[in-house]
């Protein structure tokens, strides 16, 4: 059959000159602001579109999302308009704070949030420029503008700057307080309530910074901000929203943070496959502890006091808060605010919960006297508490005491691979009397010897090492875990990517050097005898393997022919064909998708952040962690 010009499968968007279309973009804005039904006749009669004129409306909106330049910008209500045109005239004003005078800078968020939308470099009419800076994936600021060398040198603390933007280029200017129109003036009211609605119609029941309402209310409103008016966040305050940090909300309905909204999605994660009856319980504590995060000065209802330090008497529900804690989205000290928002520790049957939980905290942050102290008055409290029997266990195990370890996790009848790893390497002491010659064969007496400093052949010493790797990993103190945090949650806003709380845990590893990262963590608190272990660890060859999940465990092979099985307990890595020990594996994060030989490569914030922003990899957190760890190999 010969060819047909009109063949079915042919893509007729693969005709497409991509620069050419996208630059038809901006054209065609160019005239004024489009809804999206007009931008797509105004589309399809251009030139670069001939090819693409006759597909259906959805199909050319598809495209058309993906081939916006940048400066273009979609309102919540279907207008598209070039933002860098429109912007061209405006002036936005800020009180500036004496932190901005002694750091000769100003904060970019939220109220000079479009100064540098659409151009990070503006020239300044004297010489120099102003300058907009960044540190990609820093949720915590939003960023600062500097300038030539003294050039907030005429302001005072609580002047105001009027950053007046002309095309890429602006001027800096400082007012008298009193030359801005009043809160109650009809000129403010109008524009707090055209920013109101257009906040509302882009916002849902999460918080949002103000850069979309203040980019839709230049459509709403054309001649906003063509005069200085209120800063951003006043006009925000005067249009009824409330701050927590760089996100707003209605002052008038409930609403959550992204924070706080990931720390429920993670409880209602941590207890989707338990006993209605406990998930609810430990759910409403959650509910009250997001609440206080939110609203921190606000009393809690006597009642609602009372009802929540009895559901923290519940073993599931404060052992279930103590796991939510590891997962470290709790902010600052907000745990410290709840358990005072509570009455403090207290001494009714709740005190020795809360304990436990002051406890876990001060163990996440390397406090570990704070964190003893603590768990032993949770464990007498409560008469031998097992979750805080647990991780004195855990903290004895930092330490690097194993006998005190062993001691503890057999008192809490378990986890049983931390029994198992423990009695693997320390003799009980009710099977080798104090007096009698150690087992390791020192010739001193087993008081003196592994009693007190336990030493084994690092075979034997493996298990608990992989323990207290992957324990260390979850228990990270809070830089390496902010570092990727930070990283992962900005790229995944940027993107609109849904965080896998998973996936940054096995980000977080990747960042972490294995037995070198814990030795650095834990210098001054482990034995001698338990550093050469892991020093030894620490030397050994790197070994990086793809898994694939088998009846018996997991089969990994390492892109050279070596194919090896793992089992699911001991973590032990057998050659197939031999059947002997190859090497000690810890799969830290989730197996099923790679597995490391410890120790773990290091890897920089730098080569971290260049990976999250590869173009090919950014469609899932699982294929980042994934493609990463298979690099490790090569």
């Amino acid at each position: 059959m010969p060819d047909s010009d009109d063949d079915p499968f042919d893509d007729p968007f693969d005709l497409l000159d991509l620069d050419r279309a996208s630059d038809a973009i901006v054209e065609v804005l160019s005239a004024g602001p489009l809804r999206d039904d007009a931008l797509l006749a105004a589309l399809r009669a251009h030139p670069a579109y001939e090819e693409v004129a006759d597909v259906d409306d959805d199909e050319l909106a598809e495209v058309v999302e993906d081939l916006v330049p940048p400066g273009i910008w979609r309102t919540a209500s279907a207008i598209w308009f070039d933002a860098a045109r429109t912007l061209d005239g405006r002036t936005f004003t800020h009180r500036v704070t004496p932190t901005e005078l002694a750091e000769g800078a100003l904060e970019a968020l939220p109220d000079l949030t479009l100064v540098d939308w659409s151009c990070t470099r503006r020239e300044l009419p004297g010489g120099g420029v102003l300058a907009s800076s960044y540190t990609p994936g820093d949720v915590l600021s939003g960023g600062r503008f500097d300038g030539p060398s003294g050039w907030l040198g005429e302001f005072a603390a609580g002047n105001v700057v009027a950053i007046r933007i002309v095309g890429d280029a602006a001027s800096v200017e400082s007012l008298d307080p009193s030359a801005l129109p009043d809160v109650n003036s009809t000129e403010v009211l109008e524009l707090a309530r055209a920013f109101r609605e257009c906040f509302d119609r882009a916002s849902g029941s999460l918080g949002e910074d103000l850069t979309t309402a203040a980019l839709d209310v230049l459509i709403d409103v054309p001649d906003a901000f063509l005069s200085p008016t209120l800063p951003l966040s006043e006009l925000a305050t005067a249009a009824g929203l409330v701050s927590r940090g760089l996100q707003w909300g209605p002052g008038d309905r409930r609403w959550l943070t992204t924070a706080q909204a990931m720390i429920r999605q993670s409880a209602e994660d941590l207890v989707s496959e338990d006993p209605p009856h406990f998930a609810r319980r430990f759910l409403r504590l959650v509910d009250v502890f997001v609440d206080l995060i939110g609203e921190p000065e606000t009393p809690l209802d006597p009642t609602v006091r009372a009802a929540t330090r009895r559901d923290l008497t519940d073993p599931f529900t404060a052992e279930s808060m103590a796991d939510l804690q590891r997962q470290r989205l709790f902010i600052d000290d907000s745990l410290a605010r709840f358990v005072d928002v509570l009455g403090g520790v207290g001494e009714d049957e709740a005190s020795p919960f809360i304990r436990h939980l002051l406890g876990v905290d001060a163990l996440l942050s390397g406090r570990y006297d704070e964190a003893e102290s603590h768990l032993l008055a949770a464990v007498q409290d409560a008469d031998g508490l097992r979750a805080a029997l647990c991780e004195l266990g855990v903290l004895a195990s930092h330490r690097g005491n194993a006998v005190e370890a062993q001691r503890r996790f057999h008192e809490a009848g378990g986890p049983a691979q931390w029994i198992a790893a423990l009695d693997l390497l320390v003799p009980r002491s009710n099977a080798t009397g104090r007096n009698d010659p150690c087992v390791c064969g020192s010739g001193r007496k087993f008081k003196q010897c592994c009693l007190v400093a336990p030493k084994s052949p690092i075979e034997r010493r493996g298990p608990w090492y992989s323990l207290r790797l992957i324990n260390h990993v979850s228990d990270r103190s809070t830089a390496a875990i902010d570092t990727t945090y930070r990283i992962v949650a900005e790229d995944a806003e940027l993107h609109g990517v849904q965080l896998d709380i998973n996936a940054v845990a096995m980000l977080t590893a990747l960042a972490i050097d294995g037995p070198a990262d814990y030795l650095s963590c834990h210098a001054d608190s482990i034995s001698d005898v338990d550093r050469v272990g892991f020093e030894a660890w620490r030397d050994a060859p790197v070994r990086a393997y793809s898994t694939e999940r088998t009846k018996l465990g997991w089969t990994l092979d390492d892109g050279a022919g070596t194919v090896l099985e793992v089992a699911d307990d001991g973590r032990l890595v057998v050659d197939a064909a031999t059947g002997r020990t190859a090497a000690q594996v810890v799969p830290l994060g989730d197996a099923s998708f790679v597995a490391w030989s410890a120790p773990l490569s290091a890897v920089t914030e730098d080569e971290l952040s260049e990976l999250l922003r590869d173009e090919d990899a950014r469609t899932s957190l699982r294929e980042w962690a994934y493609w990463y760890g298979s690099t490790l190999a090569r």
